[in-house]
């Protein structure tokens, strides 16, 4: 059960593998970037991909669709 505030999401044992491997790669520079886990890894490239200053207001994934 995930804490408060917090939701559950299911991915690939392939794209997990990908993420591992990223995170171990990349893990001294992403703690200075306030990363510390693989989930924070996760979380911080889904929110630069769907931050509304990159994507159309068309594309149907926010509530603020119209």
């Amino acid at each position: 059960m995930p804490r408060p505030g917090f939701k559950t999401i299911t991915i690939s044992e392939e794209t997990w593998e990908l993420v591992s491997k990223y995170y171990a790669i990349h893990k001294k520079e992403l703690r200075r970037e306030g990363v510390t886990t693989m989930a924070g890894l996760v979380e911080k490239h889904l929110n630069e991909i769907l931050s509304e200053d990159d994507q159309p207001k068309d594309r149907g994934y926010r509530s603020d669709d119209a």
